[in-house]
């Protein structure tokens, strides 16, 4: 016999070769390879495992003679065994995990030049900046495009100050452990050609990394890399980059005198926005955004309607995307010269996003993230009399959402705001309720009800500066065609004039007030706000 030490705990387990196996009071050894318990096929009173597959135990138990180790029935415990199966099975809780996780954090750090950014250039020697066309370049051919893309939050990547003194602050706060990660996200093509190493380099690198997520380089991503990460998952800019002559697109019959043209059905995925809307935060084994992931769960995804039927349309071909669950069609040249094609992205990516720099494109831009943002949601009101205070009512609203594929509100934790306002006024104008207001300092005030999902640091302390998430707490989001519903306790004041008003707003904004000040001081204060949603109902009479 062979001296083995084997565990179970009434569960299927994995067990080191040779397995040891009780059955019909026989003990039979199975070869080397590692296998699970699970099921087994019982046939005329015999029991057949399945080569190298799982089997099942009405009971499995294990017992120690002499010093060698055996499955036996639930008869005759042997104390010492059951705390012996105890301590190894404690002992391999907690060693294995560490194992474990250490071998896949080094295996990450070997497969990607940029870890933890996932981005990986095609070629072994590195990639200069003259593989690169500057964006400007395209514009000869692509105008319209060009223009879509200028103003959008794609070419403010890498220039948005509010970015910008985040990643400076990061790279500070942890050594510049977060500088890859978040630079392979804004400017990816400043990360793998090495212009731009830390935040830092903004003030002296070329024009072509200023431009964040720019023409040259979404359209030289030729694969993705995630299937070599832990998770298995698009996240943290896991593109395999491939500049040159070919570029890229979802066009499957394009030709080009100015460069060649591929079909990619990557690019018609949403796998390909999920390269970047999902941030693993390494170290903390967090995700901090889950927009990709979002998606994926929802009906769209069942349905097929991409990131890019909504993200790349124009919004009311969106939104009857959203409604019938159909993609949209768009047509339109995707260059000067190109034939009229059926269906045409456009580049403009309108979503919540919001930059400080002023200008035409970014107050046109800001104009179609208006309008975005008031097809996504709607807002009903329901209101019933306090069943535990007389005189007193509960006022309910339930926040749906109509039209986003992702939760609402997306993104890192702590940094957009979304919330809830209501008033309640008599007829007379008095106001009688107010929940939801903005103080003095632009501020919302503490007792509003807001959607998203809190992050704290080590002490339980709310944060929004991802470095320091070490726990996600409540999530009052909102699912992709789900809803919400938010409570709000009125009192009455005995002077009413009847009948009531109870109205609700559903408010937006991209970032607060106090957050700006933490990282620019001297920048303007000027956050718009944009108002969702919006509903109003009566309230008859004393009868509540």
């Amino acid at each position: 016999m062979h001296k083995r030490y084997l565990y179970n705990n009434k569960r299927p387990c994995h067990l080191i070769s040779p397995q040891i196996m009780r059955i019909n009071n026989e003990i039979y050894f199975r070869n080397k390879y590692p296998w699970h318990f699970g099921a087994a096929t019982n046939h005329e009173n015999r029991t057949y495992f399945r080569d190298k597959r799982s089997c099942r135990f009405a009971a499995p138990r294990i017992m120690k003679i002499n010093n060698d180790v055996y499955f036996r029935d639930n008869k005759n415990k042997n104390p010492l065994s059951s705390m012996c199966l105890s301590v190894m099975i404690v002992m391999m809780m907690i060693i294995l995990p560490c194992l474990i996780s250490g071998h896949a954090i080094a295996d990450e750090n070997s497969a990607f030049p940029f870890y933890p950014s996932l981005i990986i250039p095609a070629a072994d020697g590195g990639i200069g900046l003259d593989a690169f066309k500057a964006a400007m370049s395209c514009r000869g051919c692509h105008l319209s495009t060009f223009k879509e893309w200028e103003g959008s939050t794609h070419s403010l990547a890498f220039k948005d100050p509010v970015f910008l003194s985040m990643c400076r602050l990061g790279s500070k706060a942890t050594n510049g452990q977060t500088d890859k990660l978040c630079l392979g996200c804004h400017t990816p093509i400043g990360l793998i050609t090495s212009d731009i190493t830390t935040p830092d380099d903004e003030t002296k690198a070329n024009q072509i990394s200023k431009d964040g997520v720019q023409c040259d380089f979404c359209h030289v991503v030729s694969n993705t890399t995630y299937n070599k990460a832990k998770t298995a998952s698009p996240q943290n800019a896991s593109f395999l980059v491939q500049p040159g002559e070919i570029k890229w697109g979802p066009i499957d019959n394009c030709e080009s005198t100015f460069h060649k043209s591929e079909f990619s059905e990557l690019h018609t995925s949403s796998k390909f926005c999920g390269n970047c809307h999902n941030i693993f935060l390494t170290g903390q084994d967090i995700k901090i955004v889950k927009t990709y992931d979002e998606w994926e769960k929802s009906v769209y995804a069942q349905k097929g309607i991409e990131c890019q039927d909504c993200h790349m349309m124009p919004v009311e071909l969106a939104k009857i995307a959203a409604d019938k669950l159909e993609k949209p069609k768009n047509s339109g040249k995707a260059a000067s010269v190109a034939p009229l094609r059926e269906n045409i992205h456009v580049h403009r990516f309108v979503g919540g996003g919001f930059d400080l720099e002023k200008g035409p494109r970014v107050t046109n831009q800001q104009k179609e993230t208006e309008k975005r943002l008031k097809s996504a949601a709607r807002l009903d009101i329901d209101v019933k009399p306090s069943p535990s205070s007389k005189g007193s009512l509960v006022l309910t609203v339930t926040v749906h959402n109509e039209r986003a594929g992702h939760n609402l509100p997306t993104g890192i934790p702590g940094i957009r705001q979304l919330w809830l306002e209501v008033i309640i006024s008599d007829k007379g104008s008095k106001e009688v309720f107010r929940s939801g207001g903005l103080d003095k300092d632009g501020n919302i005030q503490k007792d509003a009800k807001r959607l998203g999902v809190a992050a704290v640091d080590k002490s339980g302390d709310p944060v929004y500066k991802p470095w320091e998430i070490a726990a996600l707490k409540t999530d009052t989001t909102i699912p992709p065609k789900g809803k919400g519903g938010f409570k709000f306790d009125v009192s009455l004041p005995d002077d009413i004039a009847w009948p009531m008003t109870a109205k609700a707003i559903l408010h937006y904004r991209a970032f607060s007030p106090s957050l700006l000040k933490d990282l620019l001081p001297d920048a303007p204060r000027e956050i718009p706000v944009f108002d969702m949603a919006t509903s109003e109902i009566a309230i008859q009479g004393p009868v509540l």
